[in-house]
């Protein structure tokens, strides 16, 4: 299974619905960048991948197994590289809203 996959699993059985919202986005942006319909530079790549693998890796900095305690730092890192990559994703949302809207 794919990383972007497994981050979208995890993502999915929490109950924050903005860590979901945002892994959701790096992890479609991945799966289009992988697949060649969207081109972004390495270092974005590279952004992307440490998000997701430290989001989906269960021993870092605050382990996950600890109840609440152990999303924050994920959130942190999420959060970080999401505001990092702002207008990146914003090209990204515009870029999937003229495909999608091609594809009706």
């Amino acid at each position: 299974m794919r990383l972007e996959d497994k981050a979208r699993r995890k993502a999915e059985k929490q109950k924050n619905m903005g860590l979901l919202k945002d892994v959701l986005i790096l992890s479609d942006m991945l799966k289009d960048v992988r697949s060649g319909k969207y081109k972004v530079s390495k270092m974005t790549i590279g952004s992307i991948i440490f998000a997701l693998f430290y989001f989906v890796f269960p021993l870092d900095a605050i382990f996950d197994y600890l109840p609440f305690l152990g999303y924050l730092d994920d959130a942190a890192v999420l959060s970080l590289v999401i505001n990092s990559l702002k207008n990146e994703i914003h090209r990204y949302k515009s870029f999937r809203a003229y495909y999608e809207e091609a594809d009706e």
